[in-house]
């Protein structure tokens, strides 16, 4: 897809996005957004080499209000998993981080963000004894700042600043902490890590 179609398309789904949402309707405002989810995830699947870039940005543009949507109906840990997933589904589909640097970076701040949201929840901290949520954040983290240092000269200001907000929060962490299998992260562990947050979800019984 051209600049110019993908552009055209994310109009025309903006748009009735705004139309179910102005009905206050949850149920269906999830059921929309899930079911334009997996149209997205299937053109990434099936889109020739041209193609590629434009349906990633796709989904990940379309992926954030159905994961929004998740949130507003409480179901958190589903949200991260939908996000961490379309993420897998971007990488494993062909995509790049290389291709939109900018908006990936800030995909995976709003997975950290998330992550750090659902750490800090007193109920969930009840049945998450080994301390998982604490780990799938730390790794959201660890992941959002390697993939800021290598694409720092192609980052907004607004994203770079998030960053530092972020770098903030994990200097509280011992370096260990910011590891996976024992080694540094680096981008090219983005859908190892992902898969591993959604696994972790689904031991603690937050995602189906």
């Amino acid at each position: 897809m051209t600049v110019e179609e993908t552009n055209r398309y994310l109009k025309t789904y903006e748009e009735e996005l705004n139309r179910i949402a102005a009905t206050g309707d949850t149920r269906l405002l999830l059921s929309w957004s899930g079911e334009q989810l997996a149209f997205a995830a299937e053109g990434l699947r099936t889109a020739s080499a041209g193609d590629l870039a434009g349906r990633e940005m796709i989904l990940l543009q379309v992926s954030e209000p159905h994961v929004m949507a998740l949130c507003r109906a409480g179901m958190g840990a589903d949200a991260l998993a939908t996000a961490c997933m379309t993420v897998m589904t971007c990488i494993a589909g062909g995509g790049k981080p290389d291709d939109f640097p900018d908006v990936y970076v800030g995909y995976l701040q709003n997975i950290f963000l998330l992550a750090l949201t659902l750490a800090n929840d007193m109920q969930l901290a009840r049945v998450d004894a080994d301390g998982h949520l604490s780990r799938i954040a730390a790794l959201a983290g660890a992941l959002v700042m390697a993939l800021a240092k290598r694409f720092e000269d192609s980052l907004s200001p607004e994203v770079r600043d998030k960053n530092t907000m972020i770098h903030e929060d994990l200097a509280m962490l011992a370096p260990s902490e910011l590891t996976f299998g024992g080694r540094e992260v680096v981008p090219s562990m983005t859908i190892d890590i992902c898969a591993d947050i959604v696994a972790r979800l689904k031991a603690l019984g937050l995602e189906e």
